[in-house]
């Protein structure tokens, strides 16, 4: 089940059961889950709405996906107004683009501003090929090119599709945090600082950064390899909370956290055309894996579980 209503790039809603069976096997109560790269935060919300977790906290560096957020728990009722009366056209996208494209003269202190970039933020990820929010519309941004598309700029955007993943947010959003900050500032001051110690072994932090590889074509906020290394020498210092890190398998990546069991699991995605990819999973030495196989041709170890999930995508 996804309940989050955005479509991201390599979003890892599959790996939800896998976090239920991590939670029960590390023995974790009243647990608060929080990912500093949130982006549609299908593995968090669907672990809220099933009472897995007590809080979530969503951040996110680029701030029109942290103004969709906000504007959905913030400004609840203004945002419903909006997707209700919300005409999927190609001129209703030219105006979200417009107010997308000068998200940077927009100050978070301003409510209005932020409702209006969270919806456009909204209605781009919905109608955009693949969700991507620089891309171009599904269909094509020309009436002729619409008329002649099999699909059109309003085939992911079914309101009763989406209300009620938007409404089930809105119910529980007394339990969100929401929070647009640099992720290893969101870890040290948001998370490491006013968590108490003894509750910390508690939290659990799910990390999935830009790519290494493609980043810089999918994410608005994308890495370079200093940003990279700096966060793996942040989390080999952590020695409290448990985290989870998801990668594309790449060899740098690998490198980085050569000091570290590291497994990998199948992810299938979509971005111009279905692929499947191998992705890396790495996690704190403080915290057990559960669901694991050894793989017959390398060393590395295999999450079958998670395989098993993507499998009936």
């Amino acid at each position: 089940m996804v309940n989050t209503p955005l479509r991201y790039p390599g979003g890892k809603s599959v790996m939800t059961n896998f976090f239920k069976e991590f939670i029960k096997l590390n023995d974790m109560k009243n647990v608060i889950y929080a990912e500093p790269y949130a982006g549609g935060a299908g593995a968090g919300i669907n672990l809220l709405l099933e009472g897995v977790v007590k809080r979530i906290y969503i951040n996110d560096a680029s701030k029109p996906i942290f103004a969709f957020w906000y504007s959905l728990i913030e400004c609840s009722e203004a945002f419903m107004e909006l997707f209700e009366n919300v005409e999927i056209t190609l001129e209703e996208w030219f105006r979200c683009k417009n107010i997308f494209q000068n998200s940077d003269s927009i100050s978070t202190d301003n409510k209005n501003d932020m409702l209006a970039l969270g919806f456009a933020t909204f209605f781009m990820n919905r109608c955009n090929r693949s969700g991507v929010l620089n891309a171009g519309p599904i269909g094509g941004n020309s009436l002729e090119a619409q008329l002649q598309a099999n699909y059109k700029i309003d085939a992911r955007f079914k309101k009763d599709f989406l209300r009620e993943k938007l409404y089930n947010i809105i119910a529980n959003k007394k339990n969100i945090k929401i929070f647009n900050d640099d992720a290893l500032y969101f870890l040290k001051y948001r998370i490491k600082a006013p968590i108490p110690t003894e509750r910390q072994k508690d939290v659990l932090i799910y990390l999935d950064p830009p790519y290494y590889v493609q980043g810089s074509s999918l994410y608005m906020n994308y890495y370079k390899h200093d940003d990279h290394f700096k966060l793996s020498k942040y989390l080999k210092r952590e020695s409290f909370f448990k985290w989870i890190l998801s990668y594309d398998d790449v060899e740098e990546v690998s490198e980085m956290y050569r000091s570290y069991n590291q497994y990998t699991f199948a992810l299938s995605y979509t971005v111009q055309q279905k692929k499947k990819g191998s992705e890396l999973l790495i996690h704190s030495r403080n915290s057990i894996i559960p669901h694991l196989i050894q793989s017959k041709k390398s060393k590395r170890k295999e999450i079958s579980l998670i395989q098993k999930i993507i499998l009936k995508e």
